[in-house]
């Protein structure tokens, strides 16, 4: 997620809308953290970009009712490891990409 907000506001984009299907991970964000948390440096980064200037809603998603999600999520088991951006929406009801695969 810190990637994505990076790459999102190193892009330009100043309205942008996270979803996850891991509730653990929204809660992380909107609620309070426990000082002693392993990862607070990487939550406290991840609420810091979401919170500067830009409009940055954070949403939880069920996975079974986000048919792109689903997509990508078998689209991870057939890929090589490394970065993928993709470009444009997927077209109609098929989930096709134009992207890009950073190694």
């Amino acid at each position: 997620m810190v990637k994505g907000l990076n790459m999102a506001w190193k892009s330009g984009y100043r309205k942008v809308i996270v979803e996850s299907d891991s509730l653990t991970k929204i809660q992380l964000l909107t609620k309070d953290t426990n000082s002693s948390h392993p990862l607070l440096s990487l939550i406290h980064s991840c609420k810091r970009m979401v919170a500067d200037d830009w409009i940055c809603d954070v949403f939880y998603v069920y996975r079974e009712g986000n048919m792109v999600a689903d997509w990508l999520t078998r689209l991870g088991h057939d890929i090589e490891i490394g970065l993928l951006v993709l470009v444009d929406p997927p077209l109609g009801s098929e989930a096709f990409w134009r992207l890009k695969l950073f190694a």
